[in-house]
């Protein structure tokens, strides 16, 4: 089989490209496929490389260089529809060069779809997140557009882009909802991305796909629960504000006030929160909260293995990558119930679930979780078995493999 892959990555193209966080689910993926014989693997991605392909340990990459003007670039800053421009012609290049028999592409948010309506080739996309839903819930109760513009915390540059990036953001939720429309074939992982692609596409075809994590997550570590005098808490979180920041803050502040737990509380992936902080008037030092920046894997391996409990505050998310990993390592999760999260965590058995935007609840949770080493025991033994079989490497391609196999044999016998 020729499959071709559009990915919002270089994957492994970059030696050692550390990704979101160290590293990215698709790279993972790759090293999964890389290792089936009846696989011709191409991988099409955004990356400034005069070269039209380069092929590496039996991959052929193609870099998609097209923003190669300042007006290109400023283009793209400004219109969504400069994308397609650009970018779709040079994509029917590649698949012009590679013939697929199928072509995988990872996320509906990017323009990449819209090569349905382009090419005869099926096309199955990969499911990541929901703009959509993800523009719904955007902003954090009491914070809209109007408070970050005004912020004192924003230089005029920051503000400015912060405009922009809204801009952009819908223009790309209402694309999206053309190309889940148009596109017959869908891969997901979670109850949450099968209701939207159902939603969209009543007549669509859905495959499940485990999500494949990094190698380090793989290697079965025991987690064994410390007893300790100060409580360890961490949460992996990136830059946009919907990823629970506030939330963090305001539950801090309850434990801290409360003055019943000793705890300290590490945040993977940013390094700082200004608007978040001053919006709410709680500093993070004050309230035992500790960025810590981007961490390569070994290190967030390290972390999380010293930590008594992961908190994933999002208030929207389909199945995060931070969350499956302190699963498989066996740290017991509280995370708060929204999109595809209930696919990951069944309340009181691989996790526990809070309402979003709720840091009463989730500091009472916290609290009594912490008290009772039984429940998490429980918890970390359960999470660590499921985590295992959902992140299954023989699993994920078995999955993908029946689905290429399906997709291909379908469109053979409509010839």
């Amino acid at each position: 089989m020729r499959i071709l892959w559009f990915s919002v990555t270089p994957s492994m193209y970059i030696p050692f490209n550390n990704g979101h966080h160290g590293g990215g689910w698709i790279s993972s993926l790759e090293e999964i496929v890389r290792q089936e014989a009846n696989i011709k693997l191409g991988i099409a991605f955004e990356y400034p490389d005069t070269d039209f392909k380069k092929e590496h340990e039996g991959v052929i990459y193609y870099p998609l260089n097209v923003w190669t003007s300042p007006i290109r670039r400023l283009n793209k800053s400004f219109r969504v529809s400069a994308e397609e421009k650009y970018l779709i012609p040079e994509c029917l290049k590649v698949i012009d060069d590679f013939k697929p028999d199928l072509i995988h592409i990872f996320g509906s948010e990017n323009c990449f779809g819209l090569l349905s309506t382009h090419t005869q080739t099926p096309i199955i996309i990969h499911m990541q997140g929901c703009l959509s839903a993800y523009d719904n819930a955007k902003y954090p109760q009491g914070v809209n557009l109007r408070n970050i513009l005004f912020s004192r915390k924003y230089s005029l540059k920051q503000k400015f882009f912060e405009w922009k990036g809204a801009k952009i953001f819908t223009e790309r939720a209402q694309r999206e909802e053309v190309i889940l429309r148009s596109t017959h074939y869908f891969f997901g992982r979670t109850h949450w991305d099968h209701s939207i692609t159902r939603l969209y596409n009543p007549h669509a075809e859905y495959f499940y796909c485990g999500e494949a994590l990094r190698n380090l997550f793989y290697d079965n570590k025991v987690k064994t629960m410390i007893d300790r005098t100060e409580s360890q808490l961490i949460s992996t979180i990136s830059c946009p504000i919907y990823k629970g920041m506030d939330v963090v803050l305001k539950t801090a502040q309850l434990l801290k006030n409360k003055g019943c737990l000793n705890f300290s509380w590490k945040i993977i992936g940013i390094s700082d929160s200004p608007f978040i902080e001053n919006h709410y008037g709680i500093r993070a030092k004050d309230v035992n909260v500790d960025y810590m920046g981007v961490l390569s894997t070994n290190r967030i391996v390290e972390e999380l293995m010293n930590a008594d409990l992961y908190i994933h505050p999002s208030y929207i998310d389909n199945s995060p990558n931070s969350l499956c990993e302190a699963q498989i390592l066996g740290v017991p999760v509280i995370a708060c119930n929204v999109g595809g999260v209930t696919s990951l965590v069944e309340d009181g058995t691989t996790g526990l679930l809070v309402p979003a935007n709720d840091p009463i609840k989730m500091a009472d949770t916290i609290l009594q979780t912490l008290k009772n080493k039984i429940l998490m025991e429980h918890i970390s033994r359960n999470e660590i078995s499921v985590a295992q079989k959902r992140h299954s490497k023989t699993n994920i391609l078995a999955d993908l493999l029946m689905a290429y196999r399906t997709i291909i044999t379908k469109t053979v016998h409509k010839k």
